[in-house]
């Protein structure tokens, strides 16, 4: 049996950090319905969802998750995949950005892709491969 952890996580981005780790997603709800009701009244709502992994997994089931993303963010693709090379995949013949995450988590595997399109298109060099890979090699 595969043993899982439940975390709690708040911010995004570059701002995105673990609050708790849970035995049970039971004890990580709570924890997060008490977190939410504390900051309630605030603008500031900064608790994300609670993220299950599992723990101890074999070298032959860990996944990963492609993102495609245009320049612009919008995404072309999202796909879980096998065991593949994480990071930079290059740039396909439409001109989005290909990255490969670890894990299986859409959502947490598009806010990588976007930061590191932002960090891109900051140093002006969207599309030049070379200059790309040198940044994220």
């Amino acid at each position: 049996m595969t043993k899982k952890v439940y975390v709690v996580s708040s911010g995004s981005y570059s701002d995105y950090s673990i609050d708790a780790i849970f035995s049970t997603k039971e004890k990580a709800d709570q924890y997060l319905a008490t977190q939410k009701a504390v900051i309630k009244h605030s603008c500031l709502d900064q608790y994300n969802d609670v993220e299950e992994f599992r723990l101890d997994v074999p070298k032959r089931q860990w996944e990963t998750t492609v993102v495609w993303m245009a320049k612009n963010g919008d995404l072309a693709g999202v796909e879980m995949q096998g065991d593949r090379q994480l990071g930079w995949g290059g740039f396909d013949r439409y001109g989005n950005l290909i990255w490969v995450v670890a894990g299986h988590n859409d959502k947490r595997a598009i806010k990588v892709v976007n930061e590191k399109r932002a960090q891109i298109l900051a140093l002006e060099i969207w599309g030049d491969e070379r200059k790309v890979k040198k940044l994220v090699r």
